[in-house]
């Protein structure tokens, strides 16, 4: 089955087309029969989704790295600053 053949039915029509591959699919698994169907493809939607996703994480990683370093460099100085609490030192 193609993703091409399922795109202009309703999502809710989409999903049970691809529930009922895959029960055929497992099916022919378990009673050891050959699969001569092709395996669903990706659609190009999906894919650039994901990588939109994948974008925004990056940026946010990036955008949180300023403010994770400069937590840190205070974090340390504070550490440096304080008094210690061991007796003789």
């Amino acid at each position: 089955m193609k993703e091409e053949t399922i795109k202009g039915m309703s999502e809710s029509a989409q999903e049970t087309v691809r529930g009922e591959f895959e029960s055929a699919v497992a099916d022919a698994r378990a009673n050891h029969r050959p699969l001569d169907v092709p395996i669903p493809q990706v659609s190009d939607l999906t894919i650039d989704r994901v990588r939109a996703e994948i974008q925004r994480e990056q940026s946010q990683i990036e955008r949180d790295r300023p403010k994770r370093d400069l937590d840190m460099t205070a974090s340390n100085r504070s550490e440096q600053e304080a008094p210690s609490l061991k007796p003789g030192i």
